[in-house]
């Protein structure tokens, strides 16, 4: 008997920063874009992760995630934006644990997909974008 790899759409948002609303909206601009790449997405498990700061440590939801991978669980790992998932210092190990195990990574709002060629490249020049920006936000606060 094989294991039917399941689709999982995952949504963070900050709670000093931005509505519990975001998830929702997350989740509605993942759908769309599958939806536009003709990928169905009617059976995806969702996980919204509300409990804090996408740039520390896993979260709860994050482990269910990473513990999917793991179990080789995951046909496609869906996110709105490739720095809204996890601390940019992991994730270029993660993806390609969830390619090496039979996955698929689409981050919508950036233009990722495993399934382009020169997709290790592009994930790691986003995740030190994404690494460089935060580190300049924490800066620029810390100042004022």
């Amino acid at each position: 008997m094989s294991l039917r790899k399941k689709l999982v759409i995952y949504t963070h948002f900050s709670p000093d920063m931005q509505s519990r609303k975001t998830c929702a909206a997350q989740e509605q601009k993942v759908r769309d874009a599958l939806g536009k790449m003709g990928i169905d997405h009617s059976e995806a498990v969702v996980i919204h992760d509300k409990t804090g700061s996408g740039t520390k440590t896993f979260h709860d939801a994050l482990a269910e995630v990473v513990e999917m991978v793991e179990r080789k669980e995951i046909g496609i790992l869906a996110v709105d934006n490739q720095a809204r998932f996890m601390p940019a210092d992991e994730t270029f190990a993660f993806i390609t644990e969830l390619v090496n195990s039979g996955g698929r990574f689409i981050s919508t709002g950036d233009g990722t997909d495993t399934a382009d060629s020169g997709w290790d490249l592009r994930v790691k020049m986003m995740a030190l974008m994404y690494q460089t920006t935060i580190r300049n936000l924490r800066k620029r606060i810390r100042r004022s």
